[in-house]
């Protein structure tokens, strides 16, 4: 009875023990920073060595939220050999947000096995301000079509109350950088790139660019009568021209008929 019992341990235990004999015919060590800021680099250096005649593994980042997307790449590690490399992730962009995350070598053959550090991604809180354009300081009314002659009030809506400015670039490539909220009069109709800014840098600004057509309107009476006149003139110049070729088509043809 004794002794079935110890078979059946044996057979019940003997998957953990091949699997401990197994790790140690390989080994690996990853070395990670234990976090990693805006716009740094998230990669990871690793030594590895083996006993198997040919080793697959795939080295790999891993994150409770999204990153890039990098297609993995499967790696051969020969027997007694060493390896010692730097797996390169990506770039903490204005679009990834703090998370968790873990460098991972995924042994894949011939047998499986994980080996993985832990790590942190830590950024600034994100804000994705909107620009409103506004007639009234209370923002109750909003302008559906600006013109070059509209004072607009603009302001701007956020989740966290800080201060903004406003980059206005006109097609003539002309910059402006106003604080915000404001009243502001786009002089010249046309297209505006306009981009909120914040300089408080404990916030990331993202999702804050627009496009504004802004419609030409003459202000006064004396520049609608300018610019009609100048319409006027423009057209009678072109009248000029065509009866100036209409009469030479007319010598011409009289010439033609005398002659003949």
């Amino acid at each position: 009875m004794i002794y079935k019992f110890l078979v059946f341990l044996f057979l019940f235990l003997s998957p953990l023990f091949f699997v401990s004999a197994k790790k140690n015919d390989f080994n690996f060590k990853i070395f990670v920073d234990s976090s990693f800021a805006d716009n740094e680099s998230v990669d990871f250096w690793y030594v590895g060595e083996s006993d198997f005649e040919d080793l697959k593994y795939i080295p790999r980042i891993e994150c409770d939220g999204d990153i890039p997307v990098k297609f993995p790449e499967e790696l051969s590690l020969k027997e007694e050999s060493g390896v010692k490399m730097k797996y390169s992730g990506f770039i903490v962009s204005d679009n990834i947000s703090s998370q968790s995350c873990r460098a991972i070598i995924d042994v894949i053959s011939p047998t499986n096995f994980e080996y993985s550090e832990n790590f942190s991604i830590n950024t600034r809180p994100v804000i994705s301000p909107n620009l409103l354009y506004c007639r009234d300081l209370d923002c109750s009314k909003y302008y559906s079509t600006i013109n070059n002659s509209d004072e607009v009030f603009l302001s701007v809506s956020s989740k966290i109350n800080t201060d903004f400015k406003l980059k206005i670039r006109n097609e003539d490539n002309d910059l402006d950088i106003i604080s915000i909220p404001t009243w502001h009069i786009f002089k010249d109709g046309g297209i505006y790139n306009l981009e909120i800014i914040s300089p408080n840098k404990a916030f990331k600004v993202v999702d804050s660019s627009f496009v504004l057509k802004v419609e030409k309107k003459y202000q006064n009476k004396n520049e609608t009568l300018k610019h009609d006149w100048l319409n006027l003139k423009g057209a009678l110049v072109v009248l000029f021209f065509v009866f100036i070729f209409l009469t030479a088509i007319v010598i011409f043809l009289r010439k033609r008929m005398n002659n003949n």
